[in-house]
């Protein structure tokens, strides 16, 4: 079958929305920038792995936003502009593009619904100081189920096929706005997104300022609980950074896909500075939260690390674990509502 074709700007070409070295230039830079985060991702499981992290539950939700965001990545590296330019001819093309735009749209709930899970995590931790243990089966399912019943919606009205420089949500159809695809797009992803991500900055605010009234009410400072201040310092300087993963994640792709559905006619320099934003942010999950965990655990260095691997390698019981708080669940509970009651008792 020959490639549909798209005339822009009276030169005909295969890509369907720029020019055919424009549309390589931002796949290539959109599998680069995967490719990176893919290596980042396994950097960071093997981290975890290495110095058994799976024991604790925060790690573990960790690993469980880890895994997603390499699977995130992956479905970016495989997308082929082929499938896109020919889905409109070719039935086989039309089916893998439909594959591809479910997986992404997929792929990209999952890790979304995570960080929001930890997010959740922390703040509760925070304001109950109680052990979340018990829910660590329910995020996973809610990650996990609820971005599968909500991709599956777009199937209802066909909406999923070629939408610009990859599958995604139809946008346009025969040239005109696809109004179905539209609504789709904003009211299943972009729009609830949003919401979530603002939803998560108040939490934020809300959680640190409590926490800063409860730290100076029962004074949490003292050493006696020096660990059990580390542990909330840790958790609240993961909490900073997670919304902005997302806003960094999601800004120009939400930017282009309100262009498009506008219909807004820009100049091929100005739509190539569109897609490629969109290209390279929208990959960016699993290295900035490979970043954000390097700054979080910032105090493990090159001989934890060599001890780690010589642990595995020999089967040694001891291993010098990079000095980071690991809170086992409950523990922390009963540390400080102990030390609330001597407080409270002290008068």
């Amino acid at each position: 079958m020959e490639s549909s074709t798209y005339q822009y700007n009276n030169v005909t070409n295969t890509c369907l929305v720029l020019s055919d070295r424009s549309c390589e230039i931002i796949q290539a830079t959109r599998r680069t920038v995967s490719i990176l985060s893919m290596c980042f991702c396994l950097g960071v499981l093997l981290i975890l792995v290495l110095f058994k992290k799976h024991k604790y539950m925060i790690h573990r939700l960790n690993m469980y936003l880890t895994t997603s965001v390499f699977f995130q990545a992956l479905g970016f590296v495989v997308q082929d502009n082929a499938v896109v330019s020919n889905a409109v001819n070719d039935s086989y093309a039309s089916q893998v593009c439909v594959f591809e735009a479910w997986w992404l749209f997929y792929s990209n709930w999952v890790p979304f619904m995570f960080i929001c899970c930890i997010t959740f995590n922390i703040i509760y931790q925070i304001l109950s100081h109680l052990s979340t243990a018990r829910f660590e089966k329910f995020y996973v399912m809610i990650s996990l189920v609820l971005p599968a019943a909500v991709s599956g919606l777009p199937f209802i009205m066909n909406s999923y096929g070629p939408a610009g420089l990859w599958c995604w949500v139809i946008g346009t159809r025969d040239g005109k706005i696809f109004l179905p695809g539209v609504i789709m797009s904003f009211i299943l992803y972009y729009g609830p997104l949003w919401i979530l991500i603002v939803a998560m900055v108040i939490g934020q605010v809300v959680a640190m300022w409590l926490h800063y009234k409860q730290c100076k009410k029962v004074l949490l400072c003292e050493s006696h609980t020096h660990k059990l201040q580390s542990f909330w310092c840790l958790e609240i300087k993961i909490l900073l950074f997670l919304p902005w993963i997302n806003i960094v994640g999601v800004a120009f792709a939400t930017m282009n896909r309100i262009r498009l559905a506008t219909n807004s006619q820009l100049s091929e320099e100005a739509g190539f500075f569109f897609w490629f934003m969109h290209a390279v942010t929208t990959p960016l999950h699993g290295l900035l939260y490979a970043l954000v965990f390097v700054i979080a655990y910032s105090r493990f260095g090159v001989k934890q690390l060599k001890d780690a691997v010589l642990r595995l390698c020999t089967n040694k019981k001891a291993v010098n674990d990079y000095p980071i708080v690991s809170v086992i669940e409950g523990d922390y509970n009963n540390s400080f509502k102990s030390e609330y009651i001597e407080k409270k008792d002290d008068g």
